[in-house]
């Protein structure tokens, strides 16, 4: 992409460049660019009126809070106090209980990826059902 905006900014490649071309190739190369400019620009204007009318909306709510007689910094505070951070969850407990390929007790929840010792057990015959931990 860089190269490409290095050559199309160089006058002496473009030059070269429209020698190469029919002056029909270079007149539909005109029209294109000339169209992909007109929608950045009416993109650029249609984002700009819109941040406009953001910050003409904010200076309006502004001006209501002060008129209740609110600071608009408590509103800051406020959010402050009541934070959408997630809550931890506690660990799920195990499902499945099994002896690994050194011997080690280990267990999974049953969720995320199977681990590799019970996938090797079950491959070897073993069914699920049998490192089913059962919880009285």
């Amino acid at each position: 992409m860089e190269e490409t905006i290095i050559l199309l900014s160089n006058y002496s490649y473009l030059r070269q460049l429209a020698n190469k071309l029919t002056h029909k190739e270079m007149e539909v190369i005109e029209r294109r660019l000339t169209e992909v400019f007109s929608e950045v620009r009416e993109e650029a204007e249609k984002a700009k009126k819109e941040e406009k009318e953001r910050k003409a909306k904010i200076t309006e709510y502004i001006k209501m809070l002060k008129q209740d007689g609110i600071d608009p910094n408590e509103l800051s505070l406020l959010a402050e106090t009541h934070s959408s951070r997630k809550k931890k969850r506690a660990p799920k407990a195990p499902k499945y209980r099994f002896i690994d390929s050194n011997g080690e007790e280990r267990t999974w929840t049953g969720q995320g990826r199977t681990p590799s010792a019970l996938t090797a057990l079950l491959e070897q015959g073993h069914s699920m059902e049998e490192f089913l931990i059962i919880n009285l």
